[in-house]
């Protein structure tokens, strides 16, 4: 379950969790919809399906980078000459 920040100033955290959400890798809620009611339903659903669990959790891991740092480390110590 995602939920954007609000503050963001160009609403990027919605257009990255949007992103995911349309790859499979999570679910968004958006702060002016959420209540209590709700996120406890949608928390229920998604506890007693295992398989979209397994299906969400095997869509997120694809879209991450595990060697997104590293690689820009790099890239930034090249650009300096090192």
């Amino acid at each position: 379950m995602l939920i954007p920040l609000v503050t963001a100033s160009n609403n990027e955290h919605e257009i990255n969790e949007r992103y995911l959400e349309r790859q499979g890798g999570a679910k968004v809620i958006l702060d002016k919809d959420l209540n209590v009611d709700m996120l406890n339903a949608a928390i229920d659903r998604l506890m007693s399906n295992d398989s979209e669990r397994t299906q969400m959790g095997r869509s997120a891991l694809a879209q991450g980078k595990p060697d997104a740092t590293r690689n820009a480390a790099e890239k930034i110590l090249e650009l300096v000459g090192w």
